[in-house]
């Protein structure tokens, strides 16, 4: 599934559908917050249906020109990829990393999705959030280094 996502990837970018998508993302909304919030519900509902490796190899070569007109730092877009993807992961209908927890752990899917619920929504979707429209949350420790 990786080496498709790779060359669907590349062929979307040698026919410029990353240009088109900022032009038609434009016309939705100018608004850099409205255009994150859609962006991270969007890498959201991915993560939910394909693992975090094939999302990043097809999505962000699409959407680096996106965030750049936003004026987005490629770090803060590498963790809102990051977050809302893994987001995505433990989220049904597949929630492939609930079912390789269950495992792991010895114990039932069933037993586990409700905790794993309320850990995503007092969790993990304010960290999603933070991560989209705080970028001193994303760009602290590379900042340390320089970047």
């Amino acid at each position: 599934m990786i080496f498709f996502s790779l060359i669907l990837s590349q062929m979307f970018v040698m026919n410029g559908v990353p240009q088109e998508l900022v032009d038609a993302v434009f016309s939705i909304s100018e608004n850099k917050y409205i255009l994150l919030l859609l962006i991270c519900l969007m890498l959201f509902a991915l993560g939910m249906v394909v693992n975090d490796i094939t999302a990043i190899i097809l999505v962000a070569p699409l959407l680096m020109p996106l965030m750049q007109a936003m004026e987005v730092s490629p770090i803060q877009f590498a963790a809102i990829i990051g977050v809302s993807t893994a987001m995505g992961g433990v989220t049904p209908p597949y929630a492939s990393i609930l079912y390789l927890a269950a495992r792991v752990g010895n114990t039932k899917f069933s037993e586990i999705i409700r905790p794993a619920m309320i850990m995503l929504f007092f969790a993990y979707m304010p960290v999603a959030l933070l991560t989209a429209y705080w970028p001193g949350l994303s760009m602290a420790i590379p900042g340390l280094f320089g970047y």
